[in-house]
């Protein structure tokens, strides 16, 4: 089992970590709507698993507790991440454009 989840980019105590993260996000914002609740989670545990090791080296924080915040912060940091991504293209069109 470890072998396919290390084949699929799956780092459990990451995975773990986020999956916190996100209901702590879910109990901080008062969220009441079961959905949105389990996409903070699911989207907690995914960026964390995906993205928090990385953040924590570049921060310099220890590989759980950047996890926990990648966890926590999930939903903000794939709404940038979607935003600049609009801008983005939005930016490439107008050059197309010209």
């Amino acid at each position: 089992m470890r072998e396919l989840l290390r084949e699929l980019g799956v780092n459990l105590p990451d995975l773990i970590a986020g999956f916190c993260g996100g209901v702590a996000n879910a109990f901080v914002m008062g969220n009441k709507n079961p959905w949105a609740v389990v996409g903070s989670v699911i989207v907690g545990a995914m960026m964390a698993n995906y993205a928090g090791a990385a953040l924590g080296e570049r921060l310099g924080l220890s590989p759980g507790f950047a996890s926990f915040l990648t966890g926590l912060c999930a939903m903000v940091l794939c709404q940038g991440a979607l935003e600049t991504a609009r801008k983005w293209k939005m930016i490439q069109q107008k050059r197309e454009d010209r």
